[in-house]
C-alpha cells in the first residue's frame, strides 16, 4: 500500500496532489509524525529544518534499498547461470 502522504487530496477534483505541499509557517500543515502543536511554535527555518532532515533521511533509503535490490538481482542472475547436473551426475 503506497504511504499515507501520498494518498492525500481530494479525488473528486481535478487538481488532486498526490503528495502534500511542504509549506511552512503557522497555519502549515505539519509533516507526518510532527505534533501540530508543536509545529506551530517553529520558525520558518526550523520547520524548513524538518523538511530537510526528512528529505535526507528519505534519499538514504533510496540509495539503501536500490544497493539492496542491486545485489539481490546480481545473486538472481548468478543462480540463472548456473548449469543444473545432468541425470545421475553430482547424486554421490
Amino acid at each position: 500500500p503506497w504511504p499515507e502522504r501520498y494518498l492525500l487530496g481530494d479525488a473528486s477534483k481535478v487538481d488532486v496532489r498526490t503528495e502534500p505541499l511542504q509549506a511552512t509557517g503557522k497555519a502549515s500543515r505539519p509533516p507526518p509524525g510532527v505534533d501540530p502543536e508543536e509545529w506551530c511554535q517553529l520558525d520558518h527555518e526550523q520547520q524548513q529544518a524538518i523538511y530537510d532532515a526528512q528529505q535526507a533521511a528519505n534519499a538514504a533509503e533510496q540509495i539503501r534499498w536500490e544497493a539492496e535490490a542491486i545485489a539481490e538481482s546480481a545473486e538472481w542472475r548468478a543462480r540463472q547461470t548456473e548449469v543444473p547436473p545432468r541425470n545421475g551426475e553430482g547424486d554421490q
